[in-house]
């Protein structure tokens, strides 16, 4: 089945009404910034990974699988 490609233009930004793919989010389909996903084909918006402190080193996830969490350490001192 082909899919017929519907682009806009709506006040000098070009609207794409194709589903994005998945890792990519938004009217723009925009790659998904670090420390989000989208792992379906539509125009919704990226996820944030389900983290504390994510990674946002790398873009692009389409998998909540490939979320990467830092782990934070605390500690509390005691002096006598």
């Amino acid at each position: 089945m082909l899919m017929e490609s519907r682009t806009f233009v709506f006040n000098g930004a070009i609207l794409n009404t194709n589903p994005c793919n998945k890792g990519e989010g938004g009217a723009f389909c925009q790659k998904c910034k670090g420390g989000t996903y989208k792992s379906t084909f539509d125009n919704s918006d990226c996820v944030e990974c389900p983290c504390q402190i994510a990674d946002t080193s790398v873009t692009g996830l389409s998998s909540i699988d490939q979320c990467k969490c830092k782990f934070v350490y605390t500690y509390q001192l005691t002096f006598p």
